[in-house]
């Protein structure tokens, strides 16, 4: 499983959806659209540390900087690569 697929399933889980509406949405599209609200990003982005083993910066969580499944890629693979280097 691709790590969009992972996080369009963690996003899934706590939006309550299934996945087609996750997977068939744009990557860009805002979670927002979905139901997604500030409580829901937190979930997510607990989810997201268990799942890939990873730690979010208190400055990191800015919905913003979180609210599609491209952003989440993308921080999720920084934070990965922060914690190899």
């Amino acid at each position: 499983m691709e790590m969009a697929e992972k996080i369009a399933k963690v996003v899934g889980d706590v939006l309550n959806r299934t996945l087609d509406p996750v997977e068939t949405m744009s990557g860009d599209e805002p979670l927002h659209t979905l139901g997604m609200d500030s409580i829901n990003c937190v979930e997510i982005i607990l989810q997201l540390e268990e799942e890939f083993n990873i730690a979010f910066e208190d400055e990191e969580l800015m919905l913003d900087n979180l609210n599609s499944i491209n952003k989440l890629c993308k921080i999720v693979k920084h934070k990965q690569v922060e914690h190899v280097a």
